[in-house]
Order: structure tokens, then sequence, then C-alpha cells
């Protein structure tokens, strides 16, 4: 009895170390407390990352890998049993794991690591792994086979650090999504850092697995400059806009064996229905959906606003006179990948927004200065009563500078914004909600209405802070007019 009991543990063993969702199962509970509730999608997972260790095994070039997925579908605890089983594989192996925070980064590094020394590994496999006692600490610990594992975060150096896989497990926090500094700091992480702590630069592999935030997070990031990234993405629930989402497509099928949900026991529909309310339609989108572009959850529907051709503009406005003012939002620089300026036209006709053109360019402080005249003139611009209103910030104020120099431009400063960027979008919702923003057809249509209907989850949000910075003048006015009131008699 003894003897078949030896040999069974034996070939379970085995198993394990062949087979990652084997080993997943089976040591899941060296490292979480709760009950292990198995579901399609942990099995899809681990099957998708056992095939990427493999093609490293075999020393095949492969690209590195996104997965998106919702938070709360046990993605860390994946990663962190994955990095036990790689190193069960290949004791000599280099791991470096990254995290938002350094405090994240080590708490990873020590699930792992509590697997690799629990008795039930030990005694598994013994003599495999065996921790260097003298090199065995939090941030980085190493083996006698002279495998190691270090810990960095992002905006952190990693100097010295290079290994033969990397994994960043939520290198964005959600609250920081908003912010363009944090995002900006993350991708520059990712592209600078990251990208040079490889071995092999061919065949290192960086494992990049997080929840979508925004459409320029780190996610958005990877697949604008990897075209071939090996992409996993999986939203929490199959819908019309989702479908085109999943990767692989393969995982629709699992979706529609399990009543369109990607886990309908820690997801179920009424949990999501709880997301939906609590995080409100656009982190919804973005954070479960994995869907930060949806234009269906931004703040502005694409039914409140008409388009009209010009020549039905001059039918309306009946040879009455109209004056065309412009609004900017600087930027000065020629780098794409960040803000670039925005200009708008548009007048006020019939107690509505007619916007006639909408321009948004990457460019120096003299070009831009060449440019703006240029803008104003082919959208009737007038000498007398037309006015460029330009956003008071840095940027803007040299712009104003230069221009009250220059004769046959009136530049006016607008208002210091008190309010984020979405909160002055919710501000002018009422007004765009009854249909008084009209745009006139052009070439431009596209271009806005796509950063217009994403926002606030779009890349850029340039081309919208104008329009809801003439909005804003707009509103402000109409509240500034005496209300009739009914005289008593």
């Amino acid at each position: 009895m003894e003897l078949h009991s030896l040999r069974h543990k034996a070939a379970r063993a085995e198993k394990c170390r062949r087979n990652f969702y084997a080993f997943f199962q089976e040591f899941w509970e060296t490292i979480e407390a709760v009950e292990l509730k198995l579901n399609w999608h942990l099995k899809l997972l681990c099957d998708e990352l056992q095939q990427v260790y493999l093609a490293w095994e075999r020393k095949e070039i492969q690209p590195d890998v996104l997965i998106n997925c919702p938070f709360g579908v046990s993605k860390s605890t994946i990663l962190q049993l994955y990095e036990a089983w790689i190193t069960l594989r290949h004791p000599s192996i280099w791991i470096l794991g990254t995290s938002y925070a350094a405090k994240l980064s080590i708490k990873n590094a020590g699930k792992a690591k509590s697997c690799l020394e629990s008795q039930k590994f030990q005694t598994w496999y013994p003599n495999l792994v065996v921790p260097n006692r003298s090199n065995w600490g939090k941030t980085e610990f190493h083996n006698m086979a002279l495998g190691k594992y270090m810990t960095a975060s992002t905006g952190g150096a990693a100097t010295g650090q290079h290994a033969d896989f990397i994994f960043n497990d939520d290198p964005l926090s959600a609250k920081d999504a908003h912010s363009k500094p944090k995002r900006e700091a993350a991708n520059d992480f990712l592209g600078e850092t990251l990208s040079s702590r490889k071995t092999d630069k061919e065949r290192t592999v960086t494992i990049t697995v997080m929840q979508r935030l925004a459409s320029d997070d780190p996610s958005g990031h990877l697949l604008g400059k990897k075209p071939n990234l090996n992409h996993i993405c999986l939203p929490a629930e199959l819908t019309e806009e989702t479908r085109k989402l999943v990767k692989p497509q393969a995982a629709v099928a699992l979706y529609e064996a399990h009543d369109n949900l990607l886990d309908p026991v820690r997801l179920n529909r009424e949990v999501l229905r709880n997301y939906k309310v609590e995080l409100g339609p656009y982190a919804y989108a973005a954070q479960v959906l994995q869907n930060p572009s949806d234009t269906s959850s931004g703040i502005f529907k694409k039914q409140w606003f008409d388009i009209i051709t010009y020549e039905q503009f001059e039918t309306l406005r009946a040879n009455r006179p109209v004056v065309w003012h412009f609004d900017a939002d600087t930027a000065l620089t020629e780098d794409t990948a960040n803000d670039p300026s925005a200009l708008l036209a548009s007048c006020y006709l019939d107690n509505t927004l007619y916007v006639r053109d909408s321009h948004a360019a990457w460019l120096e402080y003299e070009d831009l200065l060449d440019f703006i005249p240029k803008f104003l003139q082919r959208n009737g611009y007038d000498r007398v009563r037309s006015q460029l209103h330009l956003e008071p910030k840095a940027n803007g104020k040299s712009v104003f500078q230069s221009f009250s120099k220059r004769s046959g431009v009136n530049v006016v400063e607008a208002p210091a914004p008190t309010k984020d960027k979405v909160q002055r979008a919710h501000d002018v919702v009422p007004f765009c909600a009854s249909k008084r923003v009209v745009f006139i057809d052009g070439s431009y249509i596209n271009s806005m209405q796509a950063e217009l209907f994403a926002f606030p989850n779009a890349a850029h949000d340039d081309r919208v802070d104008t329009l809801t910075q003439a909005l804003q003048r707009i509103v402000s006015a109409e509240a500034a007019k005496p209300k009739n009131t009914m005289r008593a008699r």
C-alpha cells in the first residue's frame, strides 16, 4: 500500500512538472488560503502560458505577451505559480517581477517564494530548487542552481537586473489611470527600462498582465508599438461590442458555452451589474469589459449631434450675420506620443453652437504661430468681431503674448479652469443632450467624433477641450442672464 502511494505521488508530481494547469491546481494551496474555484479561463490562461515557456525552452524566438482581463479572476495567482513552475522546470532561470508599486512586486515575489519553499514542493521535488540562504530575501532571492528572482517597480531603474522572463503585473494602478504623467511613466518603464533588461533580446519574454484602464494605458502603448504581440484578451462578458476584442478568438465558443460570461462563479451577472454602478460606465467598459475606447460608454452620445452641410447651414442662417470664434488648446511639441495642439472654429446662432472645423497637430512653437492665422483665415475669421480664445496654461500664455504683439488677431485669454476635464465635460452635457451642438460637414468630422464619443477614455482629448471651452463660454453667458419672472398683479 505504501509503495502504491509513493508511486501515485510520484506520478502526480511528474504530471505537475509536465503540465502547468495541473501544477496550478495542485499547488494553489501553498500560497492561497481560500478554496480554488475552477473555471474555463484558468485552464486557457495556464495552457497559453505553458506554450510560452515551452517555446522558450526550445530556444525559439517569440513575441512578448500581453494579457488583459478583469480584476478578481486570479490573474496574479496564476503568474505567481507560473513563476514557481518555470523555476521547477529550469532551476537556473532568472526572473524579474515588477508592478506599479514596490510593495506589490515584493508581495508577488513572496508568493512565488512561498510555493518553492513549501513542504509540499520540497517533498515532491527534493534537492531540485534549493534556497541559497545567504541570499534569500524579500526583494531578491537565489537558489543553489544559480537561479534568481529579482523585483522592481514602475519608475524604477532595475539597474543591473537582466532576466530570462520578465513579469509585469499591473504596471499602472486604477487610481492613476487618469493621470497622464503616471500613464507616461508606466509606458516609459515598459518601453525603455524593461526592454533593456532582457538576457537575450530575441528569446527573453516580457509578460504584462493588467486590466485595461485607458486607451493610452500600458496595454495601448504595447499594442501600438508591437504589432506582433501575443495578445490574450478576456472581457468579463461577451457582447456585440466585446466579441471582436476576445483573443484568442477560439475562446468565443467557451464564452458561449458559459452564458457568455468569462467567470460565472466570480463575475456573475449580479456582480457585473453592481460593478457597473460602483465604477460608472467609463471605468466599467475599460476595467471589466477591456474596452477603454467603447464609444457607448463615453460622456458624449452620438445621437446628440447632428451633421449638416455648409449649404444647409447657409439656408438656416438666412443671410443673417454670423461671427466665427476660435478656441485653442496649445501644446508645443512635434512628438506624437504627447498631446497635440487643437483648434476649433464655431459660431453661435439661434441658441445653437455650429462647429465649422476642428484641427489637431503636433507643432513646435514657431510652426504653431504660423499655422494658427491660416486656420483662422480659412474658417471665416473677421478682423473686427472674431476672437481667438486661448487656454491660460503655460503654453497658452506664451502664444497669447506672441499674438498680442501681432496685428490682425483678436486674442482673448479664456478663464482658467477650476475643475478637471471630466467635470467640465459633465457641465456642458445638458447643452449637448438638447441637440444644441451641430457639426458642419467637413474632413475633420471622423477625427472629432472618434475623440468626442470615446471621451474620457480616448488616447487624446484636446479637440474635446476646445469644444468644452467654447460651450462653457456660452453656458456661463446664459447663466448670467437675468431670469424672466412673472410680476404679481
